[in-house]
């Protein structure tokens, strides 16, 4: 790894040879090259610096500088044009980090197969082996645990400074300014004096988001029992949905669990409140009352009563369990139950089972049906279910499959009406949904919507990204096959130096292709392959297959688990080909990337189009999969194609770009060149701790990612030359170096 001191031949015999090699004597530096693998490792330094500003969740995320900005009309045009669509608002972090991520890692393979082939060349196969085990797996064996270890240390140090510098007043005057702000952030913090202050001035008091949730969905969800209360009498509609569904009151009539209290947590931190959890805990009740007797009947005017956890809606209830894997819905009244019996919650509950795989469950109770009507009912399962209404059945959701919602209507007369749900969980997920909507009942809930009996609203919190949605429509057996194996390759056990031991995968893989070679005389693969004009049409289907069983992000997976995930490590495979490919090929140095500009410009529609078609696929993916399936299998094949065109031009661009402004010596160039390895191995424990530290400080948020990334480099800089560059942690990153008289 690094950036090696080999000196690389010109006019070499093809790549691979069965004949032994011969003596090589005449040697070329590629400083071009050095320079762009270079850029590879310090363009991760900005990726990860870019998370602070536009990825919730992340330590030190900033909320308050994550901007948002109108998309341009010939976007959505182009977009329309093209089949999909475009979002209203962008986050310009988030498409800068797409942008680099969708090419970064990639051009590093291909530049890493290209010396590799050159290492091989001037010393044999035993000493490239040698070479790679000393600059890679031994700096991933000693770097990773350090890496952990220093990383959190970071995390704490920037935690302390934070509580030091901004505790109590950052957060109380961030509040107040936001509430200044909008009626939205008004309503988000609770201040009904804001609030009102803004509909004197004209503020729009039935605005929706981008989620299509009102004024009153957020003072719910926050648990401000006043501005709910003033948003009622002010006229706003508690029967109005978002776009998941959902109105107001279903935001707060879930039981209080371990899973909601860190969903709030998530929230919080994604809009920049540290929240009080004992308050909203206790105040979600009475938000929910105040919906309950308001948004049934249309009054207003309901005092706020003190509630503790409301009962469910239906009356009698009981349940039977029983313990047993059924692949399908059995005839539950014709088995003995382990055990049964009543609650008075009046609420279906999977976590009633005191089982978390393998069982059944049958739930019966009454809904009270104050007008009669057209009653539609919502029931969704992990795996099968089935709702039998006044002993008829209405919805039959059977089967093994993810999580999958069916819908059902039905003529109800007042009174009481029968409701049974049968269930079942063969295995792995599990999760059971059942609602009603009709006269007098505005999307009521019977259930709590859960997963692994862990309470929360599975269906629009825990959405996991596309891969995860697609793995919920398999078999259970599969699911459970495929969680194993995603676990082992996607837990980041390896944090960021995932890419040094996908490395040392691809240069035994060369090892072993050219002990074939050798072994049976196989003849060298043409040079065009890579070099011609032509090479589109076998590089992008190429990168094809392996990019479509990819879907976290626009480009690869990130997987830094023990086990190598195949489609990554087939998808780097092929970059790492063609860099081995080009070595040594006159074409690849004087004709690839001569186009650069161009490609570089070409790349920008792809990357735009290639997000709008991951946006739409993500939407869709969230809801119904089943009956979405065809357009989201349509939107993710468009996300692929355009993820492979878009890496090889920018890949193609880069690669002219160094060679028309790096290809000569430069002391500075080759310096950078070599300290990169060091800067990326230790970038993070830095660059977290600044960014957790500085976090609530109000400044441009340009301004910090800048100050992140200058402050990082430059500190990681003077470590490089005073206590690494010339030491035996050097002599182990990039060989040995020497440090240069003053006279000399």
């Amino acid at each position: 790894m690094g950036n090696p001191s080999d000196i690389e031949p010109e006019n070499l015999p093809p790549i691979i040879e069965s004949e032994t090699l011969p003596p090589i004597l005449e040697k070329k530096r590629y400083h071009d090259l050095d320079a762009l693998r270079a850029c590879a490792m310090l363009l991760g330094i900005v990726l990860h610096a870019i998370l602070a500003f536009g990825q919730p969740g992340w330590p030190g995320y900033a909320p308050q500088n994550d901007a948002h900005w109108m998309v341009p009309a010939v976007v959505s045009e182009a977009a329309n044009a093209v089949g999909t669509e475009a979002p209203e608002k962008f986050s310009p972090y988030k498409l800068c980090f797409t942008a680099i991520h969708g090419f970064r890692m990639q051009l590093f393979f291909l530049v890493s197969g290209f010396f590799t082939v050159m290492l091989w060349r001037n010393r044999g196969m035993k000493e490239l082996l040698i070479h790679r085990a000393k600059r890679i797996l031994l700096p991933l064996a000693i770097f990773t645990p350090i890496a952990w270890i220093t990383m959190l240390a970071g995390l704490g140090i920037g935690a302390l400074g934070a509580k030091v510098f901004f505790d109590g007043k950052g957060d109380i005057r961030a509040a107040a300014e936001r509430s200044v702000n909008s009626i939205t952030d008004a309503v988000m913090v609770g201040d009904l004096d804001a609030v009102k202050g803004h509909l004197k001035r004209g503020a729009n008091i039935e605005q929706t988001n981008e989620k299509g949730e009102t004024l009153l969905h957020i003072a719910a969800f926050f648990a401000h029992p006043e501005v709910v209360q003033f948003l009622l009498d002010k006229g706003v509609n508690p029967a109005i949905k978002g776009k998941k569904g959902q109105t107001a009151l279903n935001y707060v009539e879930g039981f209080w669990n371990r899973k909601l209290e860190g969903i709030y947590k998530s929230i919080g931190g994604s809009v920049g409140l540290d929240l009080d959890l004992d308050r909203i805990k206790r105040d979600r009740p009475k938000c929910a009352e105040i919906l309950r007797k308001q948004g049934t009947s249309g009054l207003h005017g309901t005092p706020i009563v003190e509630v503790s956890e409301p009962e469910g809606p239906l009356k009698k209830f009981k349940y039977r369990v029983y313990y047993q894997q059924f692949n399908t819905l059995p005839d539950f009244d014709k088995l003995t139950p382990e055990f049964s019996g009543k609650s008075e919650k009046g609420i279906i509950d999977l976590g009633l089972a005191k089982r978390k795989d393998k069982f059944g469950m049958v739930f019966e109770g009454e809904l009270e049906i104050k007008e009669a009507g057209d009653f539609k009912f919502r029931l969704g399962s992990d795996d099968g279910s089935r709702l039998i209404i006044n002993g008829k059945e209405l919805i039959d959701n059977d089967g093994t499959h993810g999580m999958e919602y069916k819908e059902g209507s039905v003529n109800l007369e007042s009174g009481m009406a029968k409701i049974r749900v049968d269930y079942f969980d063969w295995g792995g997920g599990q999760g059971l949904s059942l609602s009603v909507s009709g006269p007098g009942v505005n999307g009521i809930k019977l259930s709590r919507d859960i997963r692994d009996s862990d309470g929360g609203d599975w269906d629009e919190w825990d959405k996991g990204d596309f891969n995860q949605m697609v793995i919920k429509q398999l078999p259970g057996w599969l699911q459970a096959v495929l969680g194993i194996g995603m676990v082992a390759a996607m837990a980041p056990m390896f944090n960021h130096l995932w890419f040094l031991y996908y490395l040392m995968w691809l240069v035994l893989g060369f090892a072993l292709v050219v002990w074939v070679a050798k072994k049976f005389k196989l003849s060298a693969l043409p040079e065009w392959i890579a070099t011609s004009s032509l090479r589109w049409l076998w590089l992008v289907p190429l990168t094809l297959v392996p990019q479509f069983f990819m879907g976290q992000s626009f480009g690869p997976d990130t997987a830094g688990g023990i086990l190598p995930w195949p489609p990554v490590l087939l998808y780097y495979g092929i970059f790492f080909g063609v860099g081995v490919l080009c070595y040594g090929n006159d074409e690849f140095e004087q004709k690839v990337g001569k186009l650069w500009p161009l490609s570089f410009l070409l790349a920008i529609p792809f990357l735009i189009l290639g997000v709008c078609f991951m946006e739409v696929r993500n939407a869709a993916a969230a809801g119904d999969f089943k009956s979405n399936a065809s357009q989201i299998w349509y939107d993710h094949f468009w996300v692929s194609v355009c993820a492979a065109i878009y890496v090889w031009l920018m890949i193609f661009g880069f690669i002219g770009f160094f060679r028309a402004f790096f290809s000569s010596q430069s002391r500075l160039a080759r310096y950078i060149s070599d300290s990169s390895y060091w800067l990326y191995l230790a970038h993070l424990a830095p660059l977290m701790c600044l960014q957790v530290m500085f976090a609530k400080l109000e400044v441009p948020g340009l301004l910090k990612f800048i100050a992140y990334c200058v402050s990082t480099t430059v500190v990681l800089l003077v470590m490089y030359e005073f206590l690494i560059r010339y030491t035996f942690v050097g002599t182990l990153l990039n060989g040995k170096r020497t440090r240069e008289s003053a006279t000399a």
